[in-house]
């Protein structure tokens, strides 16, 4: 089983058993698994943006084709472009992509 698959707390375990200090750090791009589904890296968003842009498009029907042009498969400019169309605080735009990232395949 690759690392990127396992859980936090599975490679925490891990660690302790073995009694070694991590060689790894997760972050937040790595996919994780949560409740039962693999959350995409953004690496893996922006290099199938055109899979993930109609599933943006779905999520966020006032994004223009521009807006989709422009976002790119890039966090931030998704973030910035949900800002500006829905008059959103940037920490509600967080966490509406936060929800979609969970939610997409």
């Amino acid at each position: 089983m690759k690392l990127s698959r396992l859980g936090a707390t599975a490679v925490t375990a891990i660690v302790i058993a073995l009694g070694v200090a991590p060689a790894i750090t997760l972050t937040a791009t790595a996919a994780q698994a949560q409740d039962g589904k693999v959350v995409p890296s953004w690496d893996r968003v922006k290099g199938n943006w055109n899979k993930y842009a109609g599933q943006v498009r779905q999520e966020w029907g006032k994004l223009t084709d521009d807006d989709i042009a422009v976002i790119n498969g890039q966090r931030q400019e998704l973030v910035g472009r949900l800002q500006i169309r829905y008059g959103l605080a940037k920490e509600e735009a967080e966490k509406q992509v936060e929800r979609w990232e969970k939610t997409v395949n």
